[in-house]
Order: structure tokens, then C-alpha cells, then sequence
């Protein structure tokens, strides 16, 4: 039986993973996060810095961070973005919900960051949500395309098992 959640109860927690984020890496490593679109740099910056790119069983060690830094990127998108809020999503888990009917995985692009490395920049994601959330762009004109969108419940599949093992 599948789970659902208000979109009130979905922000609620996400804010919460946001704050986690926050008290983390300020206790790890003095980074100050403070919501504004300059500090997904200092995001981007911690999550490679913190997980780096080709660490062994970095994926495993860090499903709760992973859950915090997607909770703070989807906040910063969200007070930048007055069109954007969370949702319970079709993939059945925290979303971004876009104008327009799309959503974004903001947990896949955490996951990403820290399984590919800066190619996956966070600053990238979040552009992107903001061009799609202010409505500036479409879904095909920031490049992403609706069929990677419809991959992602295959690609959300292997993440939860390579999280299992």
C-alpha cells in the first residue's frame, strides 16, 4: 500500500531535513547556510567536500544527509521561488512541485552530486528549478527532457537498492 502525505506535512519535514542541514555542517565544518541562492555554492562545496566523488560506500554512509541537503536545496528553491512548494510526488516521496505540472527529485540530485561528482553541480539543479518555477523557461528549453523525468522511477529503484545493500 503506497503512503501519502498532505503537502503541509511534506513541507514540514522537509523544512526540518533543511534545519538538520544547516546544524550539521556548521558543527562539521563551520559552513553557514543561510537559504540564499550564493549559499548552494557553499552546498555544492560541502556535499563534494564532505562525500567526495569515487569514495567508496559513500552512497550507504549517508542516507540522512542526503535526505538534509535535498531538504535545504528544495527550501532555497522554495524562498526563491514563490511558484515552486513541496509534495508528495509521483514517485511517491518529497518533491518540488513546478508550474505546469512538473516535479523535481531533489533527493536523486543530492544523490548525484555525491555519486558523479561536480558534474552533477547543485547549482545547476537549482537553476533550473528556479527557470522552471519562475516560469521562464520551459521544461524542454532548461534542457531537461519530460523522458529522463519518466526515467526517474526506474533510476529512484536502483538508488533504494544500492541503499539496501
Amino acid at each position: 500500500m503506497s503512503e501519502t502525505h498532505t503537502d503541509a506535512e511534506v513541507a514540514d519535514q522537509q523544512r526540518a531535513f533543511a534545519e538538520a542541514c544547516v546544524h550539521a555542517l556548521w558543527k562539521a565544518g563551520g559552513v553557514k547556510l543561510d537559504y540564499s541562492a550564493a549559499s548552494i555554492s557553499l552546498l555544492d562545496a560541502a556535499v563534494g567536500n564532505f562525500w567526495p566523488e569515487g569514495k567508496p560506500g559513500a552512497e550507504k554512509e549517508i542516507p540522512g544527509a542526503i535526505f538534509a541537503a535535498a531538504g535545504y536545496l528544495g527550501e532555497v528553491v522554495i524562498r526563491t521561488s514563490p511558484n515552486v512548494h513541496w509534495t508528495w510526488g509521483n514517485l511517491e516521496q518529497p518533491m518540488l512541485q513546478f508550474p505546469g505540472g512538473a516535479q523535481g527529485d531533489v533527493r536523486t540530485w543530492v544523490y548525484k552530486r555525491i555519486a558523479e561528482g561536480p558534474k552533477r553541480d547543485l547549482r545547476h539543479y537549482f537553476k533550473v528549478s528556479l527557470d522552471l518555477g519562475n516560469q521562464t523557461k520551459t521544461l524542454a528549453e532548461v534542457g531537461t527532457t519530460l523522458s529522463w523525468w519518466r526515467s526517474l522511477p526506474y533510476r529512484l529503484q536502483v538508488w533504494r537498492a544500492r541503499r539496501r545493500r
